[in-house]
C-alpha cells in the first residue's frame, strides 16, 4: 500500500513540475513579441497614446464649455 502511495505521489509530483514548466514557456512566449521586443513596451506605448488622445479631447471639450465668445 504504502508504495502505490509513494508512486501515486511520485507521479503528481511530475507533473505538476512538467505543468510549470509548461505555463512558464507559454509566459515567455506571450511577453514576447515576434521580433523579440517585450510586448510589455508596445502596451505601454498603446497605453500612453490613448492617454493623450483623451486629454486633448478633454482640454478641447472644456475649453469649448467654459470660454465666453465675443
Amino acid at each position: 500500500m504504502a508504495n502505490y502511495v509513494n508512486k501515486q505521489v511520485i507521479e503528481l509530483n511530475k507533473m505538476n513540475e512538467e505543468n510549470r514548466n509548461r505555463a512558464m514557456r507559454s509566459l515567455k512566449t506571450e511577453i514576447l513579441r515576434s521580433d523579440g521586443k517585450p510586448r510589455l513596451y508596445s502596451l505601454a506605448a498603446v497605453c500612453f497614446g490613448v492617454l493623450c488622445v483623451l486629454q486633448v479631447t478633454l482640454n478641447i471639450s472644456l475649453r469649448l464649455a467654459f470660454c465666453e465668445f465675443g
